[in-house]
């Protein structure tokens, strides 16, 4: 590997662990995830965004 290619490399991984570290984020703070925006009554998904109480 040369040198240019590492600092790519290790550009790419910040970027995916800092979009990670939001969405980690954010579910923890209860802020919806998901593109619905958050009125999950019809969405397929609901269950995977809002566990049952």
């Amino acid at each position: 590997m040369n040198v240019p290619t590492l600092i790519a490399g290790v550009i790419v991984i910040l970027l995916i662990g800092s979009i990670i570290l939001f969405q980690v984020r954010n579910r923890k703070k209860g802020k919806c995830a998901c593109s619905c925006g958050c009125d999950c009554a019809g969405c397929g998904m609901s269950g995977a965004c809002h566990a049952k109480k």
